[in-house]
């Protein structure tokens, strides 16, 4: 009996492992790692609302003639070079500890500092900036019928936002709410104008130091939508 009974438990104890894999595998299909591990071990987070204000950074990204290249081939074609493209930069993001806050099209926004702590989340941010850009190269030295997306724009910046959960009780966001996350966004549209591939504000360089092979160089003070007075904004120069 008692042997039985070990038995028994230890098939339960496995089935239910074997159900928390299945859960983590879905369910990290659908959220990054950080916000994943934060909801299974505190329910509680993801109640509607506000959790708490932190400075974090922000990392806004998408392709360069996204547009161009629907245009000229198939949607197979497209989703098929999207997906490499996405587990590509995917990747990185992780690997820095960042948390992919949402996909747009083919814009990537992600956070470095929530909804888990991270002790430096504005290297963190442009190290997975230039780990993209280098990757991007590799790919496409390595792809001479330039199926692909290879060319991005990159913006980043740092500042308080409200961290919480929005929506309703059928459908909820994880959501930073805040002025310098637009500010953000509003960074990497500027890399047409100025010629860029990643640019940073000039509090967020303030914050980091260049990797090897990186280095800063001011674009001057640019007015920002929103803002009263105009912000400093870097080029990010990455050595092949």
């Amino acid at each position: 009996l008692p042997v039985a009974a070990l038995g028994g438990w230890l098939f339960q104890w496995f089935e239910q492992q074997q159900k928390q894999k299945t859960i983590r595998q879905l369910f990290g299909r659908y959220v990054s790692p950080s916000v994943m591990e934060t909801l299974l071990h505190d329910p509680q987070q993801a109640l509607l609302g506000a959790v708490g204000r932190r400075t974090i950074t922000v990392l806004f990204t998408d392709i360069n003639g996204f547009s161009t290249q629907c245009e000229k081939r198939s949607a197979d074609e497209i989703m098929e070079m999207l997906n490499r493209y996405f587990e590509a930069m995917n990747a990185i993001i992780f690997e820095n500890g960042g948390t992919i806050k949402q996909f747009v099209g083919d814009e990537i926004m992600a956070l470095y500092g929530a909804p888990q702590h991270h002790p430096k989340p504005e290297q963190a941010a442009l190290d997975t900036a230039v780990a993209m850009i280098r990757r991007l190269r590799t790919m496409k030295a390595a792809d001479p019928d330039n199926n692909g997306f290879y060319e991005i724009k990159v913006g980043i910046h740092r500042g308080p936002v409200i961290l919480g959960n929005v929506g309703s009780a059928e459908r909820t966001e994880y959501a930073a709410v805040g002025d310098d996350v637009n500010l953000g966004a509003r960074i990497m549209s500027m890399t047409g104008a100025l010629k860029a591939d990643v640019l940073i504000s000039a509090e967020l360089q303030a914050q980091v130091v260049a990797p090897l092979g990186v280095s800063f160089r001011s674009k001057g003070l640019h007015p920002v939508k929103g803002r009263v007075e105009p912000i400093e904004i870097v080029e990010v120069l990455i050595d092949s």
